[in-house]
């Protein structure tokens, strides 16, 4: 049911961002004009909230960064739909996915110049040894 009300909201603000859509709703019967507008106010607000819920997010991907946890970052990355985000909540949303993306890298190119350390040895030795 969720995503069904998401999927109506993000189309409501889709025709509302169309520059005909105030000329057509007001050839619209009042009853239908009000109705109409309605809907679009609570896409709106819905619009607004998950906005909210990004910034939030931002700040926990942000720690997550900070902490060198990358998979948490790009977990929280993944649950944000970038394409209802504002204008500021775009710009810090790819401000972050960069980070990640650089934190990434460096972090495996760190793995590549260190070498497995000696407890892995003595695991593998273990596995097979002769009876």
């Amino acid at each position: 049911m969720r995503d069904a009300r998401a999927d109506d909201h993000m189309a409501l603000l889709a025709i509302d961002a169309e520059p005909d859509t105030t000329t057509l709703l007001e050839l619209l019967p009042d009853r239908a004009t009000r109705g109409a507008r309605a809907h679009l106010r609570a896409a709106l607000t819905w619009r607004d909230r998950q906005n909210e819920k990004a910034m939030i997010k931002f700040d926990a991907i942000q720690t997550a960064i900070d902490g060198l946890d990358v998979s948490l970052a790009k977990g929280l990355l993944r649950k944000i739909d970038s394409r209802i985000l504002s204008d500021l909540a775009l710009a810090r949303f790819d401000e972050l996915l960069l980070a990640t993306e650089a934190l990434s890298s460096e972090l495996e190119d760190i793995e590549k110049h260190v070498a497995p350390s000696s407890s892995d040895k003595r695991k593998r030795r273990g596995r097979f040894k002769k009876g």
